[in-house]
């Protein structure tokens, strides 16, 4: 089956292409994209900043609906609405192991071989999904993961309501 994707293929330049759309492979989940939010990652790669070589479909911060599941995944269902984070780990290396699956040595992301959400449909392993309220909408939705970093930082802090803090960047 086929399915459209911004694809980046260089400096500056993205095009419209018509890609191959692979049912997942056992332990991943193919998500329909709903909506995708245009990360700062996302620019620094289509600048050129990070010297990319390959063509993908960019696209981290996305959420869609379940529509079809690799074999042996059973925290899903089919129609399930999920926030896609940025990397799927592997639970089981000591990062891991430690609650810090963000190092995980075994992590995958969006690569030329897994399209991210600039693409209709985008597919990653059931570690890197979160189910989505039944009244939280798809824009919402797509924010999950960026949201997720600065609850991160501001807890890391010990900050709390009642702290004036400075955000710079």
């Amino acid at each position: 089956m086929r399915m459209k994707a911004a694809i980046y293929t260089g400096i500056e330049e993205i095009e419209i292409r018509e890609v191959e759309r692979n049912e997942p492979p056992p332990g991943f989940v193919l998500v329909d994209t709903k909506q995708t939010g245009i990360c700062g990652s996302d620019l620094h790669s289509y600048f050129g900043h990070w010297g990319q070589s390959h063509e993908y479909a960019a696209g981290h911060e996305t959420c869609g609906i379940v529509v079809a599941l690799g074999e042996g995944v059973t925290q899903f269902d089919i129609g399930d609405r999920v926030a896609v984070e940025c990397f799927a780990h592997c639970g089981t290396c000591k990062y891991c192991e430690t609650g810090q699956y963000n190092l995980c040595f075994n992590r995958t992301g969006v690569s030329p071989s897994m399209h991210g959400g600039f693409a209709e449909y985008t597919s990653t392993h059931y570690s890197g999904l979160f189910k989505l309220p039944k009244d939280m909408t798809f824009e919402q939705g797509a924010l999950v993961e960026p949201l997720a970093v600065s609850h991160r930082a501001i807890a890391r802090t010990g900050a709390n309501s009642r702290d004036t803090v400075a955000i710079i960047g």
